[in-house]
């Protein structure tokens, strides 16, 4: 008998009434007193529920596609052109530079304003022509070589752990603040050039000559030094080299002591040394590489030590 025998394969077509009146009557009667079949209709009805309420939810508006074209169309006018995109970059570069200034340590901005001051002081206060050059040409790559030394690293920076947490790479952290410190260096090197032949006649060119390619060599080796070993090494051994080349310009200057207006053949120097300038270039290329991979040292050091 119908009435006897379960009907779960006829709940569907009685949720969805679809069934005739005499079948009707007798899922209803087998209902009663099948506590399995009304279990199994509530689960039908929720599936039901949950279908109708899916559908409604994802079924589109009439004008849905258009909306969305609309919003493509829009978003495609409004993609940055590249003038746009130089903008941003700019942006972005400034606020990282702004960002990094605080960060250097504030005695190297002192110290190198003090000691390019101090020896503009004495080079313009000489009257041999000579001896005011060559205190210039000795103090500008020194001064940079001093600021290099400590731009980066844990011992010159006790937030550097907090700065590799940010997605900038310690590469880009690297070249801000070189360019922070060497820029600022340089541009005091230009003054006091400006300054100096103002007063002792010299071509300002002929000035830069003389200690730019120094400058670059001296100060992008001490950055690579400190990075490699320690700032405080980086600093002795560009005190020791420089110190060589001091000597070599103090002989040449007692050998020629008379004051001439060409500062490269007092001290025996070519003009702008191709030599130094590629040696720097090469140290700097060497240095801005290395900062991963001195990262990785640290990191590695750090996960030993606990």
């Amino acid at each position: 008998m119908f009435d006897d025998a379960h009907i779960i394969d006829l709940l569907p077509a009685y949720l969805n009434q679809r069934l005739g009146a005499n079948d009707r009557a007798r899922v209803e009667a087998h209902l009663r007193d099948c506590p399995a079949c009304r279990a199994e209709l509530d689960a039908w009805r929720a599936i039901a529920s949950a279908t109708r309420q899916l559908a409604s939810v994802a079924a589109p508006a009439p004008d849905l596609l258009g909306a969305i074209h609309a919003v493509l169309d829009r978003d495609e006018a409004m993609q940055p052109g590249l003038d746009q995109i130089d903008v941003r970059s700019f942006r972005y570069l400034w606020q990282l530079l702004r960002g990094q200034a605080p960060l250097v340590r504030r005695g190297i901005w002192l110290a190198s304003g003090l000691t390019t001051a101090l020896g503009v002081l004495v080079a313009i206060a000489t009257l041999h022509q000579s001896i005011g050059s060559f205190t210039l040409a000795l103090i500008a790559p020194v001064v940079a070589a001093f600021g290099m030394a400590f731009i980066y690293g844990p011992e010159n920076d006790p937030s550097l752990e907090i700065a590799m947490s940010t997605p900038t790479s310690p590469r880009l952290v690297l070249l801000s603040r070189l360019t922070l410190v060497f820029g600022y260096d340089l541009l005091l090197a230009l003054i006091a050039s400006l300054l100096l032949s103002m007063v002792h006649g010299f071509t300002l060119w002929a000035l830069i000559e003389l200690w730019f390619a120094p400058m670059l060599f001296l100060s992008a080796l001490a950055l690579a030094a400190s990075l490699v070993f320690s700032p405080l090494v980086a600093m002795v051994g560009a005190l020791i080299l420089w110190g060589l080349r001091l000597v070599q310009m103090s002989s040449t200057m007692r050998n020629d002591p008379a004051p001439s207006t060409d500062v490269a053949q007092v001290f025996g120097l070519p003009a702008l040394n191709p030599y130094l300038l590629a040696l720097g270039l090469a140290l700097l290329v060497f240095a801005i590489a290395y900062v991963p991979r001195q990262e990785r040292f640290s990191l590695n050091e750090t996960t030993m030590g606990q």
